[in-house]
């Protein structure tokens, strides 16, 4: 069962059942705990190597910056709702973070394939960095969801490395680790 058909399950478990607010209140304290709903759902989570990667080229910024293509950020490369002039204390930049990790996560996990903690670690990083949208448009996944342990899945990260028209040995860097790690 998936986490989306878990929750669904649970949130109408709560509505029918006479001692729905009881239940209910059951379904918050275990969506809180997360460890215990991924158990039940077999979600993967972002290992310590996995966050470490991202944090390295993230880089944390308490005041909002364009970013190689101009879009506003702040934080750990949190993007939504940024605006010229926005800062964040270190917590706020960390909540943001755990939120945009859980997206690029729950991404990864919708997939339908098996992976390694290396493989996931590196696609959650690759789609923290360019987003769900292109990762669910690029060759890669089609690569990934067809055999995850095709060697050619290498080049397809490397394909990632333009912003604005421009190669970026920045990005060139971050995908050569996410392709390492990937593969090690």
């Amino acid at each position: 069962m998936n986490k989306i058909a878990a929750n669904t399950a649970l949130t109408a478990t709560a509505i029918v059942l006479p001692c729905g607010m009881l239940i209910a209140a059951t379904i918050i304290i275990i969506r809180r705990n997360t460890n215990l709903l991924d158990k039940i759902t077999g979600d993967m989570r972002t290992s310590t190597k996995g966050i470490n990667l991202i944090k390295q080229y993230e880089r944390c910024r308490l005041t909002a910056y364009k970013d190689s293509v101009g879009i506003w950020t702040i934080g750990y490369g949190h993007t939504s709702g940024v605006k010229q002039g926005d800062t964040c204390t270190a917590d706020q930049a960390e909540s943001y973070f755990k939120s945009d990790l859980r997206t690029a996560e729950n991404a990864i996990n919708t997939m339908g394939v098996e992976l390694t903690q290396n493989q996931f670690d590196a696609l959650v990083s690759f789609v923290f960095n360019l987003g769900v949208g292109n990762f669910k448009s690029s060759t890669l996944y089609k690569k990934i969801k067809a055999n995850p342990n095709d060697p050619t899945i290498s080049d397809e990260f490397s394909k990632w490395k333009y912003a604005g028209g421009k190669e970026l040995t920045g990005l060139l860097n971050r995908r050569n680790a996410e392709s390492g790690l990937y593969f090690a």
